[in-house]
């Protein structure tokens, strides 16, 4: 008997983060790609700031193969003036995961 094993690859990265510069009631954007020709679901983007201890995650939504999308994840705390460094991480049940880090001011 032979057996043969199909994968459909879909890949997501993470694009952007904007803005790089904060006021107060801002909320980042994330930019994201899918390189593969199915569509990813069930995604969600996770903003995570160490130095303040916040974390944010975005509503969940999908990226169709060959294609992008954007999530916008609110943040509500007041922050003191500063840079932070700050970890994006895309990710479903899927298995997809992918992490950036970043730096931001917050004025």
């Amino acid at each position: 008997m032979r057996q043969i094993l199909v994968i459909l690859l879909a890949f997501a990265f993470i694009g952007h983060i904007y803005p790089l510069d904060f006021q107060e009631g801002d909320s980042f954007v994330v930019t994201y790609y899918n390189s593969g020709r199915g569509k990813v679901r069930d995604l969600h983007a996770s903003v995570y700031i160490p130095d303040l201890d916040i974390y944010e995650r975005s509503e969940r939504f999908y990226i169709s193969g060959q294609d992008s999308a954007k999530s916008v994840v609110p943040i509500y705390d007041d922050i003191n003036e500063g840079y932070y460094p700050v970890i994006v991480t895309l990710e479903n049940d899927d298995g997809v995961y992918e992490r950036t880090h970043t730096w931001v001011r917050f004025n």
